[in-house]
C-alpha cells in the first residue's frame, strides 16, 4: 500500500486551491459530477485532518454525502476519478475500510493560482474564453490592480505559498502514540476525548480483537463524541466496561427514550418548539413572553434544558440531535423525575 503525501501538510491553502485547480481545468466535464464531487469531499476531509494520513470513509457513508442509490454508483464514480489520475483510493482487504487522497496532477504542476472570474481563461472544451464570468465575480474586490498584486505574491512558488487554511492546533501533551492519527473534531473537550480513547483502546486489550493503533473504530468513536456528546458516550464506555461488553450500544434509558417518538424529528411538539425558538430567539423580555405565551410549559421547559440559542441556531443536521436531546428532556419532566 502506498504511503501518505504527508509533504502536503507544509503546502497552505492546499484545499482551496485544489478545488480551484478542477473548476480551471473543468474536471467535471472530464470525470463527471459526482467524482467531482467526491473529490472536494475527501479533499476536504484531508484539511481537517490536518493532511497528517489518508482519510477514510466506508462505502455506505460516501453513497450518503454523494446522494447515491446504490455501491455501483460509487464504484463508478470512484474509478473515473481514480483513473483520470486525480485520485487515490486503496484497501487493506475486501471488508476494510477505503483510504483516500486527492492526487493533484504533474501536468498542473505549475498551473498559475489565479482568480476564477472575468480575467481567467478557462482550459475546458465545451466553455468560452470567459464563460465562468457570470456570477463568479459577484462582489469581488474592485481594484484589480491589487488583487493582482496579491495573487502575485502568493504564487511565487506556485501552490506552494500562503497561510494554512487549517492551521494545525497544539498537540495536547502526553497523546498515546496510538492516538496520533486519530482526527478529534472541533467543539468538544479534546483531552477529555484523548483519556476516554485511551481507556477504551486498553478495554480492547482484553479482547478477541484488539484495536490497533490508529484503529478506525477510534476515529468513529471520536465523531460520536461531537454528535452526541461527550457525557454520553462517556457513560456508554461505562456501561460497556462494567459488563465485560465491547461495542457502545445506547443505553437503556436512551432506548426507553425513543418512546417519547419513534422519529423526534418529525414530533409535532418539537417543531412547534424549533419554529417558535427561531421566530423568537433572544433574551429579551420581549422574546421571552413570546415562548411562553406560544409553547405549553412542559415543551418551553424541555427547550431551556438544551437552550433556546442552541436551537434557534441549529443547522437541520444539528437540529435532528437536539430533538433526541429535548424529547428526553420533556419525558423526563413529564415522569416528574426532572422538575427543577
Amino acid at each position: 500500500m502506498r504511503e501518505y503525501p504527508k509533504a502536503r501538510q507544509q503546502t497552505p491553502f492546499f484545499a482551496n486551491r485544489f478545488i480551484r485547480l478542477t473548476a480551471k481545468v473543468c474536471v467535471a466535464q472530464e470525470i463527471g459530477q459526482t467524482a467531482a464531487l467526491l473529490l472536494i469531499y475527501v479533499v476536504q476531509t484531508e484539511d481537517s485532518c490536518y493532511y497528517r494520513k489518508p482519510v477514510r470513509f466506508w462505502n455506505e457513508q460516501l453513497m450518503s454525502l454523494l446522494g447515491l442509490r446504490s455501491p455501483k454508483q460509487l464504484s463508478a464514480a470512484r474509478d473515473a476519478a481514480v483513473n483520470a489520475g486525480w485520485l487515490h483510493y486503496q484497501r487493506s482487504g475486501n471488508r476494510s475500510i477505503g483510504e483516500y487522497w486527492v492526487i493533484w496532477p504533474d501536468e498542473f504542476a505549475d498551473l498559475p493560482d489565479t482568480q476564477l472570474g472575468e480575467q481567467q481563461r478557462i482550459l475546458g472544451d465545451n466553455h468560452s474564453a470567459y464563460g465562468m464570468n457570470s456570477g463568479m465575480n459577484s462582489g469581488m474586490n474592485s481594484d484589480l490592480n491589487a488583487e493582482r498584486i496579491g495573487d502575485e505574491l502568493r504564487n511565487e512558488k506556485g501552490h506552494e505559498s500562503g497561510k494554512p487554511s487549517n492551521p494545525i492546533p497544539i498537540p495536547i501533551q502526553n497523546t498515546p502514540a496510538f492516538l496520533a492519527e486519530v482526527c478529534i473534531p472541533d467543539g468538544i473537550d479534546r483531552q477529555r476525548a484523548i483519556e476516554l480513547l485511551t481507556t477504551w483502546y486498553r478495554h480492547h486489550e482484553t479482547s478477541k480483537r484488539p484495536m490497533l493503533p490508529n484503529d478506525p473504530r477510534l476515529e468513529i468513536i471520536a465523531r460520536d463524541m461531537r454528535r452526541d456528546g461527550i457525557t454520553a458516550i462517556e457513560a456508554r464506555m461505562s456501561y460497556a466496561i462494567n459488563r465485560g461488553k465491547y461495542s457502545l450500544l445506547q443505553l437503556p434509558e436512551e432506548r426507553a427514550s425513543g418512546n417519547v417518538s419513534r422519529k423526534a424529528s418529525e414530533n409535532p411538539e418539537w417543531l412547534d418548539v424549533l419554529q417558535v425558538c427561531r421566530e423568537y430567539p433572544s433574551q429579551g423580555r420581549g422574546d421571552m413572553d413570546e415562548r411562553r405565551q406560544r409553547l405549553p410549559r412542559d415543551c418551553y421547559k424541555a427547550a431551556l434544558k438544551i437552550g433556546v440559542t442552541r436551537i434557534a441556531n441549529a443547522s437541520e443536521y444539528d437540529a435532528k440531535s437536539l430533538s433526541l436531546q429535548w424529547a428526553n428532556a420533556l419525558q423526563r419532566i413529564r415522569e416528574g423525575i426532572d422538575n427543577e
